[in-house]
């Protein structure tokens, strides 16, 4: 599914949904995960493939040790919020305060502060942005969304992999089960390979 991007960039001019670019870019969410991470690594690693990473700081925090293989691999890692929920109606300071404590964890382990982030469920306000460029960071959202986590095995061929395009930052999340997760990224990856199309990372 395409999210609405030029409607997005009408009302948020500094959000960023795709980029100006021939390549595509693979973003998971809600991670890192003790079941499915490991294995999405080694299957970008097969392919010699970046991609980004937007973390959760609870899990950042269970699993230390999954957050320095994304870095060791290479990928770009953004700030999710700390426990994924949504900002729309919390006060300014709780805000800051869920975006900087998962700064300072991913920093006290990989060595550096994200320079993205993604809020909880894509839901954005102004000052939200405002505030995340306040704190020199980026706000990211999404131009492909293939819904996986209402995905099964069984639906996965449903998605509408012809409607990527070239610039498109594509959501996916490393929290799923690797029976639907899994397949989903060798899909994509396959599709892009079949049309010439390259991944970076953010």
């Amino acid at each position: 599914m395409r999210a609405p991007v030029k409607l997005f960039r009408k009302i948020f001019p500094t959000l960023l949904c795709t980029i100006p670019s021939t390549s595509l870019y693979l973003t998971f969410d809600d991670g890192p995960s003790q079941f499915t991470t490991e294995a999405i690594l080694e299957l970008l690693k097969q392919f010699d493939i970046r991609a980004t990473f937007f973390v959760l700081g609870v899990n950042v925090r269970r699993y230390p040790a999954l957050l320095e293989r994304i870095a060791k691999h290479q990928h770009t890692i953004g700030n999710h919020s700390y426990m994924h929920t949504s900002f729309l109606f919390k006060q300014k300071s709780l805000v800051t305060e869920e975006i900087e404590s998962t700064n300072r964890l991913i920093e006290n382990i990989v060595g550096y502060k994200p320079k993205y982030f993604r809020p909880p469920y894509g839901h954005i306000t102004i000052s939200l942005l405002q505030m995340v460029r306040s704190l020199g960071m980026e706000t990211v959202l999404w131009s492909f969304d293939p819904k996986d986590y209402k995905r099964t095995p069984k639906t996965l061929t449903k998605i509408k992999l012809h409607k990527i395009k070239k610039g498109d930052i594509i959501l996916c999340h490393d929290n799923l089960s690797q029976q639907v997760a899994l397949p989903l990224v060798r899909t994509i990856i396959d599709y892009a390979n079949q049309n010439s199309l390259q991944f970076l990372p953010l």
